[in-house]
């Protein structure tokens, strides 16, 4: 990865270090959304026993912290991916609240549910499990409930997420990292009224072959096949599911499709043309790019009512936090306007919030014009298909299905 301050050849530099400066979309091939997953991997008592009644439903095993606490001592101690979270947010966090932040890290979420579960590490923020993940956490009793008098920017959250469908009333968890899913390809190989013209279909034009990838990632790519024939994306249904594999196999046989979650990276570098892709990744690809490469040959499609599959990553106080206030108010600080425009940044995945004008965004971070559709929006939000936890026999189905394929 090129570590130059900006990733834009010719712009001016963010002042934080630019927009894709510390970049670790790969982490996303370890994201698995299911109750299946978990079971597969051993994952402990707490959350297993969460595969029970709706999150609305699931008894309430702690109450918020009272309000009026002062801050603790601290340190405050977070548990994320690597490189997640913008150096300069934790700096500034511990300036303005004479602090200290102590990260530790998981490779994966599994490994990050599962050493939290076991008590295997002390840390008072889970920052960031995925959607399916946040809901297994609020029933297994492994995250508290929020006290929203230490959130009082709460109200400028993307009103999607002031109610989400996995943490209904958000009253254990706020949104990280969101991102929808479209096609990243070279602007230099195919003309973006093509892609606008032919949409999802693009990724099986034949002129590609052996420079077509889609994800490696079993909900997002059977999920869009499922998306593309107006199908829901979290369907049970044998025939949807079947009829989503052999899109795939067909895929495969026409244009010998790749299956990795490295596009972010592989469409600057040019071996990949066209390819399924992460909002966030994409907007953090300009650092790929060889030298002398112009930003301009990367373009981003997703469609234009914004149907499309969409996510976040959460954050949230553990159960046993130490510091539950200091990580209230850690929480609170990231959904301000600008220090969210800070953590954009950093890597390209937006923290959902309103107060920021995604026009300005693009052009402070130098993103050239045919990449700032991928910038996350209010209406993606509003319209966007959410991946809903599956019942593990429906997701043995779609791992079944996705390893028919894998094996082909």
């Amino acid at each position: 990865m090129n570590t130059h301050s900006s990733p834009y050849p010719g712009a001016t530099p963010p002042p934080w270090g630019g927009l894709g400066h510390r970049i670790i979309p790969s982490r996303r091939n370890f994201l698995r959304g299911t109750l299946g997953a978990a079971a597969a991997i051993g994952l402990a008592a707490p959350l297993m026993a969460a595969c029970g009644p709706k999150v609305s439903d699931a008894p309430t095993t702690q109450s918020a912290i009272a309000a009026g606490l002062k801050p603790e001592a601290g340190p405050l101690r977070i548990y994320s991916y690597a490189d997640y979270i913008a150096p300069d947010l934790i700096t500034k966090f511990q300036d303005e609240n004479k602090v200290k932040i102590e990260v530790t890290t998981f490779a994966n979420e599994q490994e990050g549910l599962n050493k939290l579960a076991n008590k295997a590490v002390n840390v008072d923020v889970y920052q960031a499990a995925s959607e399916a993940a946040t809901t297994r956490l609020i029933r297994g009793g492994l995250i508290q409930p929020l006290n929203r008098a230490y959130l009082p920017d709460f109200g400028n959250l993307i009103k999607a997420y002031q109610d989400p469908s996995y943490d209904p009333g958000a009253k254990h968890s706020l949104p990280f990292a969101a991102w929808s899913l479209g096609i990243g390809y070279r602007t230099d190989r195919i003309k973006p009224e093509e892609i606008d013209a032919k949409g999802w279909e693009i990724l099986g034009d034949e002129r590609f072959r052996g420079q077509a990838a889609v994800l490696d990632d079993y909900r997002n790519t059977l999920g869009f096949q499922m998306l593309r024939r107006g199908e829901d994306v979290n369907s049970g249904d044998d025939a949807v599911i079947n009829q989503a594999l052999q899109d795939l196999l067909e895929l495969a046989d026409r244009v010998k499709v790749k299956v990795n979650v490295t596009e972010y990276q592989d469409i600057p570098e040019g071996g990949t043309t066209v390819s399924l892709a992460w909002s966030g990744d994409m907007l953090g690809a300009p650092a790929y790019l060889p030298q002398g490469t112009p930003a301009e040959v990367l373009g981003w499609w997703s469609p234009a009512d914004d149907r499309t599959i969409i996510g976040t990553d959460t954050m949230a106080i553990t159960s046993t936090a130490s510091s539950p206030v200091l990580g209230h108010l850690w929480m609170n600080f990231l959904i301000k306007p600008e220090n969210a425009r800070i953590q954009f940044l950093n890597n390209g995945y937006q923290i959902p919030i309103t107060g920021i004008d995604p026009t300005k965004l693009a052009e402070d971070a130098g993103i050239p014009a045919l990449l700032t559709k991928a910038i996350y929006t209010e209406s993606k939000a509003n319209n966007g298909v959410r991946q809903k936890e599956l019942d593990i026999d429906v997701d043995r189905k779609w791992e079944d299905a996705w390893s028919t394929f894998k094996s082909r």
